[in-house]
């Protein structure tokens, strides 16, 4: 981006949308979900950046499916407090589809929040 004077070109628009979907398809072959986790929140990030909005949707929804797995074992529950924090954080920026709720993304990490067991 810097190269390029913080524009996007059609080829680094679509050189942005393949590395992220390549991110996508391969995070969940890895084994350990903390690594997930933390991989799916750098592919977040680096799609907002570059506003790939529906690629952060699910890379979001994404991430939350990992944290809902990682709550499962009680050991793990303190490996998942700073990438919620991002992910609280970044759900802010998400745009939500103002049809359905402008904040659904945030609902539904309230709501994986409020299922678990503390």
């Amino acid at each position: 981006m810097r190269i390029m004077k913080n524009r996007h070109t059609k080829k680094t628009l679509a050189f942005s949308k393949v590395c992220i979907s390549f991110a996508s398809i391969t995070i969940p072959s890895l084994q350990s979900t903390q690594a997930q986790l933390g991989n799916y929140i750098y592919a977040l990030q680096c799609a907002l950046m570059n506003n790939l909005i529906s690629e952060t949707d699910s890379l979001y929804r994404a991430s939350l499916r990992a944290i809902k797995t990682l709550m499962s074992s009680s050991e793990t529950i303190y490996f998942i407090e700073t990438p919620l924090d991002i992910l609280l954080s970044l759900s802010i920026m998400i745009p939500g589809d103002p049809s359905v709720s402008g904040f659904k993304l945030l609902e539904e990490t309230l709501e994986i929040l409020n299922e678990a067991m503390w």
